[in-house]
Formats: structure tokens, sequence, C-alpha cells
């Protein structure tokens, strides 16, 4: 079975399993509302996503183990979807989103609205659960379970830093770095290959790893920073919003950093204001200035380079899955 239909037939599974344990010792129509609200929230926010994250898993994991337990690390995966979706489903919430994934973000589904706030605490309740049921007996479960804690830490700190920027006084490149570290690299991308690791039991080259995946993180989340601006609504499915909420992001980063005086004043005068004729004179300006070309000159030589470390990674049945998770992204369009 394909690595993608693996995860799915995993999720379908774990959302049977969810709705009846996180409903457990309750009874009659309370019961059955519950249930059915369980599976609809994992149906609409977990299994309609890229699986991205679960397939790194699930591919690393059989990377270095051929002859391993390909269902284990599947049913594994499932936790790295629940979290995902966990932290999106806040997220759109925190920063007012209103589409995700070409549809109204959960919060906007009628009969949600901040509901959806209790409904992401579910997922991350449920994070833990699907590993219990996952591998109830792996002898390095506790320390999936710890990875995870960490993990989950690391990334909402990352959002604290997201919701705390103040102005452009707080978007220059050392901070940049430090965002997506933890709001993207490291639940993204380092987590996955941690978690399969574990799951095969392999401790060696942790942090020269960890240093490849957060460059794959960062060259992810500069993506997202850019089509969140440049890219195409109807393919991204997303409607672009950091403008407006005056996110520090690699667009931002890179306008600031290149504009001269008089650009940086319409800059300032604009940057997180919500209305239309700020976000358009902002819009106009980053294009002005070529913003996207300069994207275009700074991803090709980052992703020479990082193939090339990744090439010299000492943990040789590491290199494919990892280069594949690059292939996957480079010039991606959502």
């Amino acid at each position: 079975m394909a690595t993608k239909a693996a995860v799915e037939h995993a999720l379908v599974g774990m959302r049977r399993v969810l709705a009846s344990r996180l409903t457990s010792g309750m009874h009659g129509v309370d019961a059955e509302r519950a249930r059915k609200r369980i599976e609809n929230l994992v149906t609409e926010t977990v299994m309609c996503g890229k699986k991205e994250r679960s397939r790194l898993l699930v591919d690393t994991y059989m990377a270095l183990e051929p002859e391993g337990d390909f269902e284990a690390a599947a049913r594994l995966s499932t936790s790295m979807e629940l979290m995902q979706s966990f932290f999106l489903v806040i997220d759109d919430v925190m920063d007012q989103s209103v589409t995700r994934r070409g549809k109204p973000c959960w919060y906007r589904r009628p009969g949600i609205g901040l509901g959806a706030i209790n409904d992401g605490l579910l997922l991350d309740t449920a994070v833990d659960l699907s590993i219990r049921t996952a591998i109830p007996n792996h002898p390095n479960k506790d320390a999936i379970l710890a990875a995870l804690a960490v993990t989950k830490r690391k990334t909402v700190v990352g959002q604290l830093i997201d919701n705390s920027i103040e102005g452009l006084g707080d978007c220059n490149w050392s901070r940049y770095a430090q965002l997506v570290e933890h709001k993207t690299s490291h639940y993204s991308y380092f987590c996955p290959v941690e978690l399969a690791m574990l799951l095969a039991d392999v401790s060696a080259d942790v942090a020269h790893v960890q240093k490849i995946c957060y460059d794959i993180g960062y060259l992810f989340q500069s993506q997202d920073d850019y089509l969140d601006v440049f890219g195409d609504e109807t393919v991204t499915g997303k409607v672009g919003t950091d403008l407006k909420e005056g996110k520090c992001t690699w667009v931002t980063c890179r306008a600031l950093e290149k504009a001269p005086p008089e650009e940086k004043k319409i800059l300032q005068e604009n940057f997180g204001k919500s209305d239309d004729a700020s976000v358009a004179n902002l819009k106009t300006l980053v294009k002005h200035l070529r913003v996207d070309d300069d994207f275009q000159k700074f991803q090709t030589p980052f992703v020479m380079t990082l193939e090339d470390n990744i090439r010299k990674l000492p943990t040789v049945k590491l290199r494919g899955v990892l280069l594949s998770a690059v292939e996957r992204i480079v010039n991606r369009k959502k």
C-alpha cells in the first residue's frame, strides 16, 4: 500500500477510535452528539490535508527499517495530522482567517464559531491518545510522547512570537529565523523524522538531522510567506492575510531590507492595517520592489545548498527521504 493511502486508512480507523474513546462514560443524546461532532471535526479538519508530515514519518521509518512494521508507522503518523489540525484550527481563529484548503475555516462553519477553540483542544487531547493507541507496547512510547510534548511547547511559543509583532521594527531576519524554527520547522519536519527514528530505535546523528530539517522548514515557511502575497488564491485555497495582520514574514523582511526611505514610509503607513486601500498599497509596493523576483533568486541557491548538505548526511538511509521531502515542495504553488 502506498504511504498516503496507508495514512488515510489509518486515519479512518483512528477517527472511529477517537470518537469512541473521547466519549467513553457518556450516554444518551449527549454521547451521540459528541461522537458526531468529533467524527465531523476529524473528517473536515484532519483528513482533507496533504498529509506531508505523516508521509514523512512513515517514509523515514521505512527507510530506516525496510522490514519494519509499516502499519504501526502509519498509525503513529496520525498523531502528526491531529497535531497539525489542532494548530491550524486555533491559528485560523487567532488570525481571523477566511478560508483553509479551499473551504471556510472551521470556526466560520455554521454552528461552530468560537466553539472551534474547544474543538482544537479536543484534537490536542487526541494526539496523546492516538499514540497510546498506535503503539501501546513500544519500548520508546514514552520518549515519543515526550518528543510530541516538546514539539507542542515549541510551536505554541512560535505562535506567541508570531502574534507579538508590534510593527516593522520587529521585522528582521534574526527574528524571522527564530520564528520559523519555533512555529514551523520543528513540528513540520524535525518532529516527524524524530518520531520515525524513535520508532525505529535509531539515535545516531540527531543534531545533524535536526539542522537539515530546520532548513527544510525554513524553505517551506518562506514559500508560504511568498504564496500568501503572490500566490493564486484559487490554487492555494486560502486568502492571504499576512500584510494586513502585520506579520514578520520573508516578504516583509525583504521589502524592508531593500526599500529606499520614501518607500519605507509607505510600508510604515500601511503595514498591519486591514482596510482594502492599505492592503492594496502594500501589494503594489512589494511588486514594485520586485520582491517576487528576489524570492526566486533566494530559493534556487538555498535548495542547491540544502540538497548538497543532505547528500553529505552521515546517516545514509535518510538521504533519499529528505531529498524527496525537498523535491515535493520546490516551486510549489500551494
